[in-house]
């Protein structure tokens, strides 16, 4: 190309952006999620429930921004 030649324009697509981190934050809780259900004991029942809620609250966070970012 010569020197005058048009510019192309840079387009760059990211992959680790917020939602897809939280998405995949989502997928690696559920093993964890598994592994604290397998033991029927209350501690555990308690920090499966909590490994659930922040999955389920990720989710929200995740279309949300997906949705006002439009990615």
């Amino acid at each position: 190309m010569g020197l005058d030649a048009p510019q192309m324009e840079e387009t760059t697509v990211t992959i680790f952006n917020v939602p897809n981190l939280l998405s995949l934050s989502r997928i690696l809780s559920v093993p964890i999620f598994i592994v604290l259900m397998l033991d029927p004991h209350p501690a555990r029942a308690l920090a499966a429930g909590i490994v659930f809620s922040l999955a389920s609250a990720t989710d929200w966070l995740d279309g949300y921004l997906a949705r006002k970012w439009g990615r």
